[in-house]
């Protein structure tokens, strides 16, 4: 699902346009209503996005079933700050994903 990746990316750069400010609750409304939309429409979800919430999982020794942006936001000392930890981790995944580490 490379369009989603692409829109989370744009928001990156530019959060204020698209989700109003720099806000991982936000992002994550964004990230949900994107993929229940592509779900609605296609039957799937995306891979990579099952993917990096195991990761992020691993990366805090969170065992139980507890949304990535809740992990991130509970670590975080604010939402902007969650905003940008999402980031730090995606680009983390990115690396390891490329690297062959996951």
């Amino acid at each position: 699902m490379k369009t989603l990746e692409n829109a989370i990316l744009k928001i990156k750069e530019n959060p204020n346009k698209y989700i109003g400010k720099a806000s991982l609750s936000r992002l994550n409304l964004f990230i949900l209503g994107y993929t229940l939309s592509q779900a609605d429409e296609e039957g799937i979800f995306s891979n990579w996005l099952d993917e990096f919430q195991k990761f992020v999982q691993q990366k805090y020794n969170i065992r139980h079933s507890i949304r990535f942006s809740e992990i991130i936001r509970c670590f975080s000392s604010s939402d902007s700050h969650a905003f940008d930890r999402f980031y730090e981790l995606l680009d983390e995944f990115y690396n390891l994903t490329q690297e062959g580490g996951l």
